[in-house]
């Protein structure tokens, strides 16, 4: 088989060339556009992935540098497609820091109610944490986990919630 090259497009049809410099054309039509798309190949730092991938391992937490080093996959197109992925962690993460949770009452103060947010970042600040930062992934069994990470004496620490958003439910998973 004889193995030809690009050397550029004119009007619909792309030139090839072969090794003794015969040309050749082929008309760029819809069926070349699918062939090419079944057949991808991967360059050589990974497989490509699909738009539903990228998704799952940004649901998932992976970074999008990550993904697009990983999979050979442009940083562009992982950027186009993650982008809807993290407003929806971001929802996550606004809508569990703002449930509001009740504290209780001693000699001083009633019963309070405050966004659950809130309560957290006045404890940790008042440790002496810094750097805090909210993220949200969802596990393989489509459990929300809520995090803030934050840096305590140097060290960086976390805490994690799972969350149910349908009911508005948070519970106390780790703390390190």
């Amino acid at each position: 088989m004889r193995e030809l090259n690009p050397i550029g497009r004119e009007d619909s049809s792309l030139l090839l060339i072969s090794e003794d410099g015969e040309q050749f054309t082929v008309s760029i039509d819809d069926a070349l556009m699918r062939t090419l798309k079944e057949h991808r190949v991967p360059d050589s730092s990974g497989e490509p992935l699909s738009p539903r991938q990228i998704q799952d391992a940004v649901r998932a937490g992976e970074s999008i540098t990550d993904i697009a080093e990983r999979s050979g996959t442009s940083l562009s197109l992982v950027e186009r497609f993650a982008h809807p992925v993290l407003e929806e962690l971001q929802h996550m993460v606004d809508l569990a820091i703002s449930i509001r949770v009740e504290l209780p009452a001693d000699r001083f103060n009633e019963i309070a109610k405050k966004p659950f947010g809130e309560v957290v970042e006045e404890n940790l600040i008042a440790t002496g944490a810094t750097n805090l930062s909210w993220s949200a992934k969802r596990s393989e069994n489509s459990i929300w986990e809520i995090s803030v990470q934050y840096t305590l004496e140097a060290e960086d620490g976390s805490a994690t919630w799972t969350f149910d958003p349908r009911r508005y439910q948070l519970t106390p998973e780790t703390s390190n």
